[in-house]
């Protein structure tokens, strides 16, 4: 990925999952994100070196790139919220690996995944990973650049205080099970079908 600008400098970057994993860029400003640019081969597609790249990254199925959307000092309080919870806004871009096209508008999985990393990680951008912090409502805005804009919200963000579950693979690393709430505003093709199975 390339962010336009004139360093070479790896962004630091992180895996986090809700339910597949992405890999976490973040980078300096919303103009830096509407920068970046996916690897793409003349057809469009994405080079196979780029689903290799994420596989080698954890098999994480794509690449999401944020940046606070406002400065973090001028968070709004939440009006949807009783407690005074802060609502922190994020720009975001979605390279999935293998998809079939190049970038996605509106991906509610990575969404909860940054905001999960965001609250609880131990880099987290307002606390020291425990997840006591006031935010738990994000905004993710996404698609901009494609001009298809659609805003994911993650809301009620909180651990689970006594779930904590094996992951997948069976390995001895255990995960924290968290419980959110997703809404938004995405824009759908007049000829899409869509099934909602509950």
């Amino acid at each position: 990925l390339a962010d336009g600008s004139a360093t070479n400098a790896t962004p630091p970057f992180t895996n986090a999952s809700v339910a597949r994993p992405k890999t976490l860029v973040r980078l300096t400003s919303p103009d830096a994100v509407h920068k970046t640019k996916p690897p793409l081969v003349e057809d469009g597609s994405q080079p196979l070196s780029f689903a290799n790249a994420c596989n080698q990254i954890d098999h994480s199925t794509g690449i999401y790139v944020y940046a606070p959307k406002i400065p973090l000092e001028q968070e709004r309080k939440d009006s949807n919220s009783d407690n005074g919870v802060v609502c922190s806004a994020w720009e975001c871009r979605q390279f999935p690996r293998a998809s079939g096209y190049a970038e996605d508008p509106a991906t509610g999985i990575a969404a909860a995944a940054l905001a999960a990393s965001l609250k609880f990680g131990a880099s987290n951008y307002g606390g020291d990973g425990d997840g006591k912090g006031q935010h738990g409502n994000f905004d993710i805005y996404q698609g901009t650049v494609m001009g298809r804009p659609s805003l994911i919200q993650v809301l009620n963000l909180r651990r689970d205080p006594d779930a904590t579950v094996t992951s997948r693979d069976s390995s001895t690393k255990n995960l924290t099970r968290v419980s959110f709430g997703l809404q938004g505003l995405v824009e759908i093709d007049e000829c899409c079908d869509i099934q909602v199975e509950y």
